[in-house]
């Protein structure tokens, strides 16, 4: 059975925060990615899959250097690496309790997973940019081309930012937020995707 390695981040904040020791690291190897927050004071959050070769090889080779220091809204990253069997797996971000990784085959048919060639089963879901096409609508668009609309109404905390600032959004550890939003809108809320998490 194939294997591989898959990066998490233990710490509470969760997301994929990295030192600049790492972010150059990658960078001098050839990597583009991109660095979502570091502007804000949020720390070196970045947009790379977390089974990418070389970003393993980066965490395994600096070990705790590699991990991102606290910031405003981060704790400091706790990164590590798992061994996944199989070609399947699931980022669950638990709020206040860091990362884990879930072999999705223990929670399906795995032949029927091994079968699933087409649509998005291989691509780990990355917000891109969000919009707000009309009035109550709320528009996320995906890095793989989906885009998913959902009524504001779904989240309170979004629905109490003034219309005004909505578009003033950044990314922040795999989700979304505002300056005066008390959340991040996380992929997994966006998806609907709560019954992934229950083992």
């Amino acid at each position: 059975m194939e294997t591989f390695k898959v990066v998490f981040n233990a710490a509470v904040s969760g997301g994929l925060h990295l030192s600049e020791k790492a972010v150059k690291w990658l960078k001098d190897r050839g990597l583009d990615f991109e660095v979502e927050s570091s502007t804000r004071d949020l720390g070196l959050f970045v947009n790379i899959p977390r089974h990418d070769k070389l970003l393993v090889e980066c965490i395994e080779t600096l070990g705790e250097e590699a991990n991102g220091p606290a910031s405003k809204w981060a704790t400091k990253a706790e990164l590590q690496v798992a061994t996944i069997t199989g070609r399947y797996y699931y980022i669950n971000d638990h709020d206040g309790a860091g990362e884990e990784v879930i072999d999705i085959r223990k929670m399906t048919d795995a032949s029927n997973m091994h079968r699933a060639r087409e649509g998005y089963w291989e691509i780990i879901p990355q917000i891109k940019s969000v919009a707000f096409p009309k009035r109550g609508k709320f528009q996320v668009n995906l890095v793989d081309g989906r885009s998913i609309i959902m009524p504001v109404s779904a989240f309170p905390s979004l629905k109490k930012v003034p219309v005004k600032e909505r578009n003033s959004w950044y990314l922040i550890g795999g989700g979304v937020s505002w300056d005066s939003c008390s959340e991040v809108i996380h992929i997994e809320q966006i998806l609907g995707v709560t019954l992934l998490n229950k083992k």
